[in-house]
C-alpha cells in the first residue's frame, strides 16, 4: 500500500468514527454542516465542498472535509478532490482553523497541502474563510511546494 492509500485509508477511518461517534451538549454551540465554493484553495482553482464539524469543547472544534474542484481547462476529465481534516479554535463566531489534507487528481500524483487561515460562522449561517493552503507534493521526481491562498462563501448549518 502506498503513501497516497494509507493516508486515504486513515482520512476515511477518521471520519467514519467521527460521524458515528457521539456528539455532546457542545454541540447545539457550533453548526454540525457547511457547505461552501472556495476560491483557489486546496482544489487548486476552485472547489464546491461540504463539511462536518464535531464539537470538542465549546470554544474548539474538529472539521472533515470533501471537495470537488473544477478541472483545469486542459483537462477537462480530471477534477481536483481535496480531503481536508482541521481543528478550529476561536470563541464565538470567530475562529483560527488550522489543517491538513490531501489533494487528488485522477492523472496526477496526490499533493499534500496545509491550512491556516481565520474562519467566521455567524449566527445566521454565514460561512466565511480566509487561508493560506500551500500545497507540496513531487512532480517529475522533484519536490514542489506551491505558496497557495483560499477564500470561501457558504453556509452553515
Amino acid at each position: 500500500m502506498n503513501l497516497i492509500e494509507k493516508v486515504s485509508v486513515i482520512f476515511i477511518s477518521v471520519l467514519i468514527s467521527m460521524i458515528s461517534g457521539n456528539t455532546s451538549i457542545v454541540s447545539a454551540q457550533i453548526p454540525q454542516n457547511g457547505v461552501y465554493a472556495e476560491l483557489l484553495g486546496t482544489g487548486i482553482l476552485a472547489t464546491v465542498n461540504y463539511e462536518r464539524y464535531f464539537p470538542i469543547t465549546k470554544n474548539s472544534h474538529l472539521g472533515a472535509n470533501i471537495g470537488l474542484g473544477f478541472p483545469e481547462k486542459n483537462y477537462p476529465d480530471n477534477p481536483y478532490i481535496p480531503l481536508t481534516l482541521t481543528y478550529s479554535l476561536g470563541s464565538g463566531k470567530n475562529f483560527l482553523e488550522t489543517g491538513i489534507g490531501m489533494t487528488y487528481r485522477t492523472d496526477l500524483a496526490a499533493k499534500a497541502h496545509l491550512v491556516l487561515g481565520y474562519k467566521r460562522m455567524s449566527q445566521n449561517g454565514l460561512l466565511l474563510k480566509f487561508r493560506i493552503t500551500p500545497i507540496m507534493g513531487t512532480t517529475n521526481d522533484r519536490f514542489v511546494f506551491l505558496p497557495w491562498l483560499g477564500i470561501a462563501l457558504g453556509y452553515s448549518f
